[in-house]
């Protein structure tokens, strides 16, 4: 995913947990454009949550993509409950992308 978005030109901040994220943000000169999130991370994480922790720490909502192999309808329900965008893997490239561009204008 890191050489998929630096190839678009994106500036890419990488983190493997939404604690690791946190520890990120205060070194970037901007909160993020959008955050990619896995919709189960380790120990039983959700995605959707550790994206909303980013927010919170942001001061604002921020534009986010939840990445899943998950199809169930609930997996679908709770993103768009809280505000988020669902891609199914494999994700495909040009999905991705014009899915950010919705997201970010």
């Amino acid at each position: 995913m890191n050489a998929l978005l630096s190839g678009w030109n994106c500036r890419v901040y990488s983190a493997t947990s939404g604690d690791e994220a946190l520890l990120v943000l205060p070194g970037m000169p901007a909160p993020p454009d959008i955050v990619i999130a896995d919709y189960h991370l380790d120990d039983g994480v959700s995605g959707v949550t550790e994206l909303q922790r980013i927010s919170r720490a942001c001061g604002r909502v921020l534009p986010g993509i939840i990445i899943t192999a998950n199809r169930t309808q609930e997996a679908q329900e709770i993103a768009r409950r809280h505000g988020y965008r669902l891609l199914n893997k494999p994700v495909k490239p040009a999905q991705l992308r014009s899915l950010m561009m919705q997201l970010i204008g």
